[in-house]
């Protein structure tokens, strides 16, 4: 199965802040990885603050709030590392959000297909989307106190759910754009 993400991204409190330190402040080093993760987490659950306003999300964060959960019982499952210099030229487009044309895009996709298959005998859960984060996953966990950070979480095009069963496989080609959002 092949998904394509060309839909609407979404910035995690603790992802803007990262990008924000990298540039323009500069109190932290660009990364020359990043790793491309899945959710399990339902795109339309997944907002930028819990209930009340008081407590950004984090990546599977044992802190109360709300977490946005990776992919867990995909057997053969691990982030795949993005070198820095594996994202293309940035090129512009032009889209149609929230039924609002032309709107002007610019954007990079990584310059191959990503691919994770299941090595399991089972079927694995759903899987509803693709993340970019700054760490591996191992032992350099999001949110208070972590050393990484999810810099975007993106929903499937299409925002379909997939499930993987024993030997299927998942390929995506990430492509991370900004867009000014039409009010």
């Amino acid at each position: 199965m092949t998904a394509n993400f060309n839909s609407t991204f979404f910035f995690p409190a603790e992802g803007l802040d990262y990008m924000l330190n990298v540039l323009p402040r500069g109190t932290q080093a660009a990364p020359t990885t990043t790793y491309l993760g899945l959710t399990a987490t339902p795109w339309a659950t997944i907002s930028g603050w819990v209930s009340g306003g008081d407590l950004p999300i984090y990546l599977n964060n044992d802190d109360s709030g709300y977490d946005v959960l990776e992919v867990s019982d995909l057997d053969g499952y691990a982030r795949i590392p993005l070198a820095a210099s594996g994202w293309q030229a940035i090129t512009s487009t032009v889209i149609t959000i929230n039924g609002e044309s032309n709107i002007p895009v610019e954007q990079t996709t990584y310059s191959g297909a990503l691919t994770w298959t299941n090595t399991g005998p089972d079927t694995a859960s759903d899987i509803n989307g693709i993340f970019v984060a700054t760490f591996d996953g191992a032992g350099n966990p999001s949110g208070p106190g972590g050393d990484g950070a999810v810099l975007w979480y993106a929903p499937f095009s299409d925002l379909s759910t997939v499930t993987l069963a024993s030997g299927d496989s998942l390929t995506v080609t990430p492509t991370w754009q900004s867009a000014s959002y039409p009010y």
